[in-house]
């Protein structure tokens, strides 16, 4: 997977560690924190300059000032051990929003305290959590079955019929003309 932070810089990351793409220069940053082999599902700079990455050994990790932390699990209410976020989002607020499988989003805070939890029974019925993006509208939530918007303390989902173009969303962006685009398994479509 790939993140373009705020400033521009995009990071990718795989087995053999995170890169930084600046300019025409790509460089190593950090091997992974485990020891053995492990993808990237996710990856997001928060506010503070702190880099997020979620690996399906399962895990997430903040790699800040050149050292790993380990997010413990039992400190993330909601959060199963073997599960990691499949999309990682930096809000505007300075939350970081994690999507995982089975509808669920957790937002944490800056010091990955759990700040809010989102689900079913708030009215998330996206299936799986594949993107996250945030405008002026609030954020929405792109999935296998559907969208969803996140704005103000509530949750509105639009599930998609079989063969929509609505399906299987993976990724979300606003234009400048204020048109929003989604990428899903039938392709590009407007929204």
């Amino acid at each position: 997977p790939a993140h373009r932070d705020r400033p521009g810089v995009v990071w990718h990351g795989g087995p053999d560690g995170l890169w930084r793409l600046l300019g025409d220069g790509v460089s190593r940053v950090a091997p992974l924190p485990v020891g053995h082999w492990s993808g990237v599902q996710a990856i997001a700079m928060d506010h503070r300059g702190s880099l997020w990455v979620s690996l399906n050994t399962p895990g997430i990790y903040r790699l800040q000032d050149g050292r790993w932390q380990h997010l413990d699990p039992d400190r993330l209410p909601g959060f199963r051990r073997d599960t990691s976020p499949l999309v990682l989002l930096p809000a505007a607020d300075g939350t970081m929003w994690m999507g995982f499988v089975r509808d669920r989003i957790v937002v944490v805070g800056a010091d990955g305290s759990v700040m809010r939890q989102i689900g079913a029974d708030e009215g998330l019925q996206v299936g799986n959590v594949t993107a996250l993006h945030e405008d002026a509208d609030g954020i929405w939530i792109g999935g296998e079955r559907g969208i969803a918007l996140a704005e103000r303390g509530a949750v509105r989902s639009r599930v998609a019929a079989e063969g929509s173009a609505l399906r299987g969303i993976s990724g979300i962006v606003r234009t400048a003309d204020g048109a929003l685009w989604l990428n899903g398994a039938r392709g590009v479509v407007p929204y």
